[in-house]
């Protein structure tokens, strides 16, 4: 035979007050409390079906659930104003700006807490809302077209400093940061030029001459000791290579040639085209 606890009648209002004033789910209080989730839940419909007046000084149930009520609204609205106020960049933004962020989040938050935190007025954005785009948001996305044009034609190689003139030649002058905003909102950017790379090819079948230097750089006339090598150099109508050749002992320029090619024929243009170090010292 199964035994009914009974509780003391101070435990009994101790524990729909701790319930009630500490906003506390039926759940979490009866778990706190060590008693059945079941009995709690009688104990707060006997509360709230008694009319008796309390006692001097305490509340009733009804004037403790509506402050619980209200408790529980000013949470969440701090919640709410703390995610807005997490976009510090709307909060220094125009009152337009502002307008906008409310109506991109409708959603997330609701108008009256953003309006609120972001001083504007209902009225002011009800009012906006309605509005037509102005002729400077129209003019903006036609610009924003032209834009992404003048992007493709370019081969996506101009940034707003070069695309200005582009513009213009299009019809569309603007200045060069309403049109970097533009295409920073748009995620436009430059292609990044790869650089090409040349080198030689060790991986080859043709003859190598013999070292006859030995290593030794220690000259004691020009044009005894020559020294040369193949550079590459980046310029606006593509890559140029120099072949050239300096004189050890007087570290001149004995002889160079230029292509746009790297060729066995370019070193041999370097070679034979070259002047005599010891002419130019006698000159």
């Amino acid at each position: 035979m199964q035994i009914r606890k009974t509780y003391p009648t101070e435990l009994r209002a101790e524990a729909v007050k701790m319930a009630l004033e500490q906003g506390l789910s039926i759940e979490e209080a009866a778990k706190r409390l060590g008693i059945p989730k079941g009995t709690l839940a009688n104990w707060l419909k006997a509360a709230k079906a008694d009319t008796s007046k309390p006692a001097p000084g305490a509340r009733s149930v009804a004037e403790l659930e509506a402050e619980n009520a209200r408790l529980r609204k000013e949470l969440a609205d701090a919640r709410l104003e703390r995610d807005v106020i997490k976009n510090r960049r709307v909060l220094c933004s125009g009152v337009t700006a502002r307008y906008a962020w409310i109506s991109e989040h409708r959603g997330t938050f609701p108008v009256a807490v953003t309006r609120r935190v972001l001083g504007v007025s209902r009225a002011g954005f009800y009012s906006w809302l309605n509005r037509g785009p102005s002729a400077r948001d129209q003019g903006n996305e036609r610009l924003k077209v032209a834009i992404r044009a003048a992007h493709g034609k370019t081969r996506e190689s101009y940034g707003a400093r070069r695309l200005q003139p582009e513009l213009a030649s299009m019809g569309f002058v603007a200045g060069r940061d309403r049109i970097a905003r533009l295409r920073r909102q748009m995620g436009l950017q430059c292609r990044q030029k790869r650089k090409f790379k040349a080198t030689t090819n060790s991986a080859h079948s043709l003859p190598v001459a013999e070292n006859v230097l030995g290593q030794v750089f220690e000259p004691s006339r020009p044009d005894q000791v020559w020294c040369g090598d193949i550079t590459y150099i980046s310029t606006d109508e593509g890559w140029l290579y120099l072949a050239g050749l300096k004189d050890v002992y007087s570290c001149a320029i004995a002889g160079y040639a230029m292509s746009s090619r790297m060729t066995t024929d370019l070193v041999s243009k370097a070679f034979f085209g070259r002047s005599s170090t010891a002419d130019h010292l006698r000159d």
